[in-house]
């Protein structure tokens, strides 16, 4: 074990989804903006992967609670935007736990805060403007303008989204726990590398047993008054481990 262990590294990982439902792929765009999935020539209902594997400075307010400082998260992005009225239900489902959604509109009928406060997790190269678009978000609350029922569901690992929507669309983002690094083998060690965990193995595994041998070497003596012939030939350290028992 302590050898497959010594020719293991940790390989970084990142959350990657499962499956989907109601939803397409693309690359990301752009630009983030009311109506960019139909001004792009994009399909209606999208998400896309942003940045993978960023650890949290500070603490991370979602509209579904506060993900803490220290945390490794990933990023998607979803969009749902056409000309005409549409009802649909999506889902994606990820292979990590879910963390958080930022996805509402505010009473005032703009996008929540918090699309931009977690915008750094976004794509490189595309710029966003969702923030400040009229909305863009999900009309989920009561008496927000537009309300026409959107809601999601997050359960564990999925996210299951019914929107209502045409344009200007709705948006939302997906923070993902970033999964623990797993061991994969050490590149560019070579032959020299490979014999010197062979050697370090070897070190060990002998070091780890001398405490045995000895053990066995001074019973055999008490009992019998001569050591086990199998151990006759200790080392020097070990002989005067075994003089010291005898005094």
């Amino acid at each position: 074990m302590l050898l497959a262990s010594s020719l293991l590294a940790p390989i970084g990982a990142s959350a990657d989804v499962v499956a989907t439902s109601g939803l397409v792929q693309i690359t990301a765009p752009g630009y983030v903006d009311d109506n960019f999935l139909v001004n792009q020539g994009l399909p209606p209902q999208v998400y896309w992967p942003e940045r993978k594997s960023v650890t949290l400075a500070t603490p991370l307010t979602t509209d579904t609670g506060v993900i803490p400082a220290g945390t490794a998260v990933d990023s998607y992005f979803v969009a749902f935007n056409t000309t005409t009225i549409t009802s649909a239900t999506a889902w994606i489902n990820f292979d990590a736990p879910i963390l958080g959604m930022v996805w509402l509109d505010q009473l005032n009928g703009f996008a929540s805060p918090n699309f931009s406060l977690t915008d750094f997790l976004g794509s490189p190269g595309t710029t966003y403007l969702e923030g400040s678009c009229y909305q863009c978000g999900f009309e989920a609350i009561q008496g927000t303008p537009g309300f026409n029922g959107d809601t999601a569901l997050l359960q564990a690992y999925t996210a299951i989204l019914y929107p209502v929507y045409s344009g200007p669309g709705d948006f939302a983002r997906i923070i993902v726990a970033d999964p623990v690094p797993v061991p994969g083998p050490i590149v560019g060690t070579g032959i020299p590398g490979l014999l010197g965990l062979l050697g370090m193995w070897w070190y060990r595994r002998q070091r780890d047993a001398t405490p045995l041998i000895l053990l066995h070497w001074v019973a055999e003596r008490k009992t019998t008054g001569r050591p086990n012939r199998r151990h006759k030939a200790l080392p020097a350290g070990l002989r005067r481990a075994s003089c010291q028992d005898k005094s």
